[in-house]
């Protein structure tokens, strides 16, 4: 037999990007529909929220409110959200969550680890060997497992950047590592599509591996006891899956996009916004991530200084730290709004790619001086929500947030469990307990203060039902 790590890497394939129909959800999106896709961004450092907040009518800071969008002239955007003016129709602005289960986190590592896993899964973190891992699936993969097809790629993770930290989980302690390689990610995405046309000779004989595969399968299975068998299949129906999915791109016809490696962040991001749109618009993947590292100070015109150390930690002490992490969020505005326009540009139904593709961004912390409470968050497009929306959450959790100076708030914004599972039940992910819609994320209730309970089940009803102020 051959084994099957290396057989896999032989394939160009990682095995957090098959899709394996006999263990996967439901699949939602008949043929000939524009399917429901997911794309989420996951940036470094979080906002600052006093150049990223808006408040144009001066609502009170200690109630929910909703802010229509659609009429803001540009000027009454704030700085850090700005590019995004021209897509507020399209967008959902979100402000007062927390991730308070990172500061309550047990882990004793790094806050940037722990929000590193807390963003995506809801979940706290596991040690293993002294090393942070998740300890149970992302949404996005919770979502593959519902809407990817058996015939294409089951999810991308994208990284742009040299050192992207991990915050995809397959499972748990199952990591899935962002391929930062533009030219490998254009491979893995457009090598099989249009006949293997595009890719190497290794993956155009892929098939024909796989058939030697197959005639291995069953002249052993004649020689193994029932047990022995049964390991066996179900090892073939992985390789079957495997093969199912080979057979499905190697029959797709895609105009496919030329990639570089390019030769800075900016380059890399533009080529992986571009390859991702083109895959989508194919149908050769429906979820995908893009984990944004940490801006070059170049990029932002600051010659011979490290953005971690120098501007991010001195938020709450510099107003030249101020001014730089709010560009540093507007480049990344900028960056998003690329995205957007690429999206909104392919036709699709009815309206646009767009339409059917919800954009999700957030961070791993929620301000550079590792605070976790006021998050922020945008979602952008797809169909699940009346967008051109900004949605303010009071801090009305009962738990006294850590800052950067040791002093703590009396109190913190709304669970940011309740977003991903408003995300879960916008592609009607069922809940695996009762089969109806998704209710909550692992992490359902955490001490607060007092001795008060942190409901953290549920989803932002706001967002699915609009408010009066």
């Amino acid at each position: 037999m051959i084994d099957r790590r290396r057989f896999l890497t032989a394939m160009g394939l990682s095995a957090g990007s098959l899709v394996l129909p006999s263990l996967s959800g439901r699949v939602r999106g008949a043929l000939g529909d524009p399917p429901r896709r997911l794309i989420v961004l996951v940036s470094q450092h979080g906002g600052w929220m006093p150049t990223w907040a808006m408040n144009p009518a001066g609502l009170p800071t200690d109630a929910v409110w909703e802010q229509d969008l659609n009429p803001l002239a540009a000027e009454d955007f704030s700085p850090s959200l700005a590019p995004l003016h021209p897509w507020r129709s399209r967008t959902v602005a979100i402000e007062g969550l927390s991730m308070v289960s990172g500061d309550v986190d047990p882990a004793g590592v790094l806050r940037h680890e722990i929000g590193q896993i807390h963003t995506l899964t809801g979940n706290e973190v596991e040690m293993v060997s002294g090393l942070p891992i998740g300890k149970s699936p992302s949404i996005d993969q919770l979502i593959a497992n519902h809407v990817s097809r058996p015939d294409r790629l089951r999810s991308i993770e994208l990284s742009v950047g040299d050192q992207s930290p991990v915050v995809n989980y397959r499972d748990r302690m199952q990591p899935l590592l962002g391929e930062s390689r533009m030219p490998v990610a254009h491979e893995r995405l457009f090598g099989l599509v249009n006949g293997g046309s595009s890719g190497s000779d290794v993956q155009r004989e892929q098939g024909t591996l796989l058939d030697r595969v197959q005639g291995r399968y069953e002249a052993l299975g004649a020689q193994l006891s029932a047990e022995d068998r049964h390991k066996l299949d179900v090892h073939r129906d992985l390789v079957r899956d495997l093969s199912l999915q080979i057979d499905g791109l190697m029959n797709t016809s895609c105009a496919v996009p030329e990639v570089s490696a390019g030769d800075d962040y900016s380059a890399e991001w533009t080529a992986a916004a571009t390859m991702l749109t083109s895959a989508m618009s194919c149908d050769v993947v429906r979820v995908a991530t893009i984990n944004l590292d940490t801006v070059p100070a170049a990029q932002l015109g600051i010659a011979g200084e490290d953005i971690h150390d120098a501007y991010a930690h001195e938020l709450a002490r510099s107003e030249l730290a101020v001014q730089v992490m709010t560009d540093y969020y507007a480049y990344h505005s900028a960056q998003v709004a690329e995205l957007l326009g690429l999206l909104d540009g392919i036709p699709e139904g009815d309206g646009t790619m767009l339409d059917h593709t919800l954009v999700l961004w957030t961070s791993e912390l929620a301000d550079g001086v590792h605070g976790f409470d006021r998050m922020p968050v945008l979602l952008f497009g797809g169909q699940a929500w009346t967008t051109g929306r900004y949605l303010h959450y009071p801090s009305d959790t009962p738990y006294e947030a850590w800052v950067w100076d040791g002093v703590r708030r009396p109190s913190a914004g709304r669970p940011h469990q309740r977003l991903l599972s408003s995300v879960m039940r916008a592609f009607g992910v069922p809940d695996p307990q009762t089969g109806g819609d998704w209710s909550a994320m692992p992490i359902r209730e955490l001490p607060g203060a007092a001795g008060a309970t942190i409901d953290c089940t549920g989803v932002l009803d706001e967002l699915f039902a609009g408010v009066s102020p």
